[in-house]
């Protein structure tokens, strides 16, 4: 247990009210870590979905989320606070955030921790989780892969 204390991050969950007078945001700031994982393996390699992140937490619906992970994030994690607008989420093995860079909140609060936006997600780093997801077969993933790679030739 101490060896554990000692390895693991601590682990936080801070909600707050942020910004002007008028527009006013709740935003919860958390990381997540599998401690579970920790204790059994002594690491853990596996990126962390939002869902996942979610039930770890117990958040339910948030109006903005800053949630770091030191594992990272899967590529649909990813896309969705790419999309999102109120979701922001900081790989720490990494050091970059994937957030969406126009929603000026979030822009602030990613600045102000030290993090930079990260690159966009690779056509294969999209397929890749699709299929690890179910959402395509393996026949549909290697259709597609073949298909981007003539494309970018």
């Amino acid at each position: 247990a101490e060896k554990l204390a000692r390895e693991v991050p601590p682990l936080f969950k801070i909600e707050a009210k942020y910004g002007g007078l008028f527009r006013r945001r709740s935003v919860v700031a958390a990381s997540c870590v599998r401690a579970d994982r920790f204790a059994l393996r002594g690491f853990d390699h596996e990126r962390m979905s939002l869902g996942e992140a979610f039930r770890l937490l117990g958040l339910r619906d948030v109006e903005v989320a800053v949630l770091a992970s030191p594992t990272g994030w899967t590529p649909d994690s990813a896309e969705r606070a790419r999309s999102a607008g109120n979701i922001a989420l900081i790989d720490l093995k990494q050091g970059i955030a994937y957030y969406k860079a126009e929603d000026p909140l979030l822009s602030e609060l990613v600045r102000g921790l030290g993090y930079a936006e990260a690159p966009p997600l690779s056509s294969d780093e999209i397929l890749d989780s699709m299929l690890l997801r179910g959402e395509i077969d393996e026949n549909t993933y290697r259709e597609r892969l073949r298909a981007q790679r003539a494309q970018s030739a």
